[in-house]
């Protein structure tokens, strides 16, 4: 049996021991679980003059008014970030116009579903509204955003806690079954659309603000 000297030893350990710190600092960041949503149990997102771009056709539709209203799920349950935290389905778009065609009616459906998807940054917590999907119609023109190739719809964004303030920073949002005279402006299915602005969460009386833990 032939037996390592200490310094040979040591310095297999010392390799050892810095081999997994690296991969242990390498490896992917995991959002912490379980957090816990708070407060309501009644929501009310409300944004002021909403704007969504058909980017490839430079088409902006403006919303005075476009109002998410819905429920905190279980609030003060503790959960994985995969798992749901707010349901939206008294949601409606008010006094939307586009540049070209005047005004415009926008029909928000289904329930759009709000997820948290990671660990605040700075106090602004990365969140998600799913199942997005709107019809859209003007004189002559009419088309539903959605996700890519009619599947589910996104926006991304920032949540506070402190002021109640849903920022958007992305979306996934397409055109889709674009029929009529869309094509006079340039909208066309497979278009990006892009959502821009903020909504302010205004809890209806008798409810909390909507807050975030771990």
């Amino acid at each position: 049996m032939k037996i390592m000297n200490r310094r040979v030893l040591g310095g297999l350990v010392a390799a050892a021991a810095t081999t997994a710190t690296v991969l242990a600092m390498s490896g992917p960041a995991q959002a912490t679980n379980p957090y816990t949503p708070g407060g309501g149990p009644a929501a009310d997102f409300r944004a002021t003059n909403l704007t969504f771009t058909d980017v490839d056709a430079g088409a902006t539709l403006e919303c005075e008014q476009v109002n998410l209203g819905g429920s905190i799920v279980n609030p003060g349950s503790s959960r994985a970030h995969s798992a749901v935290a707010g349901e939206l389905d008294d949601i409606e778009a008010v006094n939307c116009n586009n540049d070209y065609f005047g005004a415009t009616s926008i029909n928000l459906t289904g329930t759009w579903d709000f997820f948290v998807t990671g660990d605040p940054t700075g106090g602004l917590w990365p969140v998600e509204l799913r199942d997005v999907s709107a019809n859209v119609a003007a004189v002559g023109c009419s088309f539903t955003a959605k996700g890519p190739g009619g599947t589910s719809g996104t926006i991304s964004g920032t949540f506070n806690p402190v002021t109640q303030k849903f920022a958007v920073t992305g979306d996934n949002l397409e055109v889709n079954s674009a029929v009529g005279s869309c094509w006079i402006i340039g909208v066309g299915n497979g278009n990006d659309v892009e959502v821009a602005g903020t909504w302010t969460n205004v809890p209806p009386a008798g409810n909390s603000p909507f807050s975030l833990t771990h």
